[in-house]
């Protein structure tokens, strides 16, 4: 009765652990899936918050570009018109006799105008010298016609004296 009772148990045994295999794999996969649904879930809320660093993380970028290029523009501005003034100073200080410095009066004499090259002064030495000259051609003018006019004057008063 033993011999047949043991393969009966081992039957029942192997036939018990069959039926409960399949259960505890439906269990556990439950588990899993409700696991994994849980684990997919989170990971795409960490996948959706990670996006949203991104896209934050992007548009800071984007606002720091324009704040570059406009901190360029303006560098570049701001040295331009350091530049200017540095040429307009070195200009100043290379040609004294365009003005004086602030504490002096201006004050212009010949050698200011001869030593002027910078244009705007010799063109008005040299526009005045054309108008001394012709100024004083036209006096010399002026003087021959007046002894022009009181040699015919006297030419003219001796003929009619010698006509009377």
């Amino acid at each position: 009765n033993q011999s047949n009772s043991r393969p009966k148990k081992r039957r029942r045994n192997a036939e018990k652990q069959i039926r409960e295999r399949p259960k505890k794999n439906r269990e556990e996969k439950r588990v899993e899936k409700r696991g994994k649904k849980r684990k997919s879930k989170v990971e795409e809320k960490q996948n959706r918050e990670a996006e949203m660093a991104g896209d934050r993380e992007e548009e800071r970028k984007k606002m720091e570009d324009g704040e570059e290029e406009k901190q360029s523009r303006d560098r570049y501005a701001y040295l331009k018109k350091r530049r200017r003034a540095r040429s307009l100073r070195k200009k100043e200080s290379t040609a004294p006799e365009f003005g004086a410095s602030p504490g002096q009066a201006r004050v212009w004499s010949l050698e200011s105008f001869s030593t002027s090259s910078g244009g705007g002064l010799a063109r008005t030495r040299r526009s005045v010298e054309v108008f001394l000259v012709f100024f004083f051609f036209l006096q010399h003018k002026v003087k021959i016609s007046e002894a022009h006019a009181s040699l015919a004057l006297r030419l003219n008063l001796r003929r009619s004296e010698a006509r009377a």
